[in-house]
């Protein structure tokens, strides 16, 4: 999730998708039976739960304090994007593609509940503003950026491409509502002030938006190797952006290295404001941890979490797993480390997405297979892998542990903070789980569920 408003992620319903109608920007205008099940089980105090099914592919999630959460995903290889309020009920929703495939990445909210949203296609593809000019190609997609307005209709929307290959990975707003996107390029890619090639086969890059037009304000490429993988974002309230992937031996900017070390290796870097690198730190060997998800607190710190294997060091000393553990590690505005955790038990667990409330505090979500403790007791699984959600304090405390299963596969993707306490989830919903307002059942492998939830 991004800091403040974010991001973070959801998937589908086919049903949504046969409630619109084909091609291009429809609005589901009346929330017909299938549609009704998006809306949520019971209230309970805050709480509240909603499923959908379908999924062709992972979305995001992007949560607002006051506890509106936006939801984008793919299903029937087009792009869904919907909006609930407080008490999970449907605002809006609404359905883009064509015959071929699209698929969207990331979502992120401004202040004022504008939704931004981006990802790739083939085909053509129309938000509401018109087909953008850049047509995709199997093999070859192109980038997109749409921006909505609170009640959904269409702002604004571009596209990045040429020949070659442009994806994009995740993305976050600025306090002015500014957009910063990630992603890689082959070729070429041209942000609308003119074609930039790329320096080797692949690049990766970040770019600013103007939040008013989308226009570029400023961007940058950097070189890691041959790495198709999609950063993880997170900008601080001065508008400075951590980036987190992965390089092959090198990374550098402009031609010149930052980052030298042999093999597939995790990095996290800084850009200021304007786009300059401040620094970049390498954390090891991708052969055994995850790529970071990345979140910034309040202080202008950045914290992350992932999975990992054998040993990693993150600053603070060795952390060490059997089968694979979760990390999350703290580093401050500097890149220095603050502080770093593991958790686990027998079995692989996994470290998906991190968020942190407005008073710095800590919010982790993943899965696990056998059991997990954070510190205040075991939590121990239904059967096979089960959700795990945990809060930690600034200094990376433990505050409590929740774990929902059944005897099937569920995991939580995504995570978002609502307020100090209340925390939003989203996850693959197989079986039968109760979150606290009442049972709900996944009626196929392709269900998930978004989640409203309220710690003890």
């Amino acid at each position: 999730m991004n800091s403040i408003f974010r991001l973070s992620s959801a998937l589908w319903l086919v049903a949504l998708v046969a409630a619109c109608d084909g091609g291009t920007g429809a609005e589901v205008a009346t929330p017909a039976e299938p549609l009704a099940r998006m809306q949520p089980l019971e209230l309970n105090r805050r709480e509240w739960t909603a499923t959908h099914g379908g999924v062709d592919g992972f979305g995001d999630l992007a949560v607002q304090p006051d506890g509106h959460t936006a939801l984008v995903g793919t299903a029937n290889s087009d792009i869904l994007v919907a909006r609930f309020d407080p008490q999970g009920q449907l605002l809006w929703s609404r359905r883009f593609g064509d015959e071929n495939y699209q698929q969207a990445t990331g979502i992120t909210v401004d202040s004022e509940g504008n939704l931004v949203i981006t990802g790739d296609y083939w085909g053509l593809l129309d938000f509401g503003g018109g087909p953008l000019p850049c047509r995709g190609e199997p093999g070859y997609p192109r980038a997109f950026v749409a921006k909505f307005a609170a009640s959904g209709e269409h702002v604004w929307s571009r596209c990045f491409g040429d020949g070659g290959q442009q994806q994009t990975g995740t993305l976050a707003v600025a306090s002015d509502g500014d957009v910063y996107v990630s992603g890689y390029f082959a070729g070429s890619i041209d942000y609308g002030d003119g074609p930039i090639p790329a320096k080797g086969p692949l690049n990766q890059f970040v770019v600013r938006l103007a939040g008013s037009s989308g226009a570029p304000v400023w961007n940058n490429l950097y070189e890691a190797g041959p790495v198709s993988t999609l950063a993880s974002l997170a900008v601080d309230a001065e508008g400075n952006l951590f980036i987190s992937s992965g390089y092959v031996d090198t990374l550098s900017f402009h031609g010149v290295p930052w980052l030298s070390e042999p093999g597939f290796n995790v990095y996290v870097l800084k850009l200021d404001a304007h786009g300059e690198p401040l620094w970049a730190k390498s954390f090891g060997p991708l052969r055994n941890q995850t790529f970071w998800r990345l979140a910034a607190d309040p202080s202008g710190n950045v914290v992350a979490t992932g999975a990992f294997i054998g040993t990693v060091d993150h600053g603070g000393g060795p952390l060490s797993s059997g089968d694979g553990d979760v990390f999350v590690v703290s580093l401050d505005g500097e890149g220095h480390h603050r502080w770093s955790r593991s958790f686990g038990g027998p079995g692989f667990d996994w470290g998906y997405d991190v968020d942190v409330d407005f008073a710095g505090s800590v919010v982790v979500t993943g899965s696990f297979s056998t059991s997990i403790d954070f510190g205040e007791g075991l939590l121990t699984s239904a059967g096979g892998d089960d959700i795990f959600v945990a809060k930690l304090g600034r200094d990376g405390e433990t505050r409590w542990g929740r774990a929902f299963g059944d005897v099937g596969n569920q995991s939580a993707m995504r995570v978002g903070s609502v307020g100090l306490r209340d925390v939003v989830l989203w996850g693959r919903l197989v079986g039968t789980l109760d979150f606290g307002s009442g049972p709900v059942t996944g009626r196929s492998s392709s269900d998930s569920f978004v989640t409203r939830i309220t710690p003890p």
